[in-house]
């Protein structure tokens, strides 16, 4: 058989402020010159960071853009661009937006 449930009790102290903490900031940026059709281009975070975003480019505008995302082949730190290129191919980039405390 179980008691009946008291009043909840005042809110304890305030713990002590945590450390200060920097954040460093990197940009990766891989550019490939691809030939035509799909190509696949992958941006990778340096060991210790973590991705938090990422984002494509071409040199000419001439490529359509079929895929960005974070879904790159050498695992889940890097950002992967899928690119359907011209006949004469194009140069493509991947950028990664990674970060890490210090």
């Amino acid at each position: 058989m179980l008691g009946l449930e008291g009043p909840q009790g005042p809110p304890g102290a305030q713990g002590p402020a945590g450390p200060p903490q920097a954040l460093d900031v990197q940009t990766v940026v891989n550019q490939w010159s691809a030939g035509p059709g799909l190509a696949r281009t992958e941006a990778a975070c340096p060991e210790g960071y973590s991705l938090t975003g990422g984002g494509a480019g071409t040199g000419d505008g001439r490529s359509v853009l079929i895929d960005s995302s974070p879904a790159c082949l050498t695992g889940g730190n890097c950002w992967a661009v899928i690119y359907d290129n011209p006949p004469e191919g194009a140069v493509n980039v991947a950028f990664g937006l990674c970060i890490r405390l210090l």
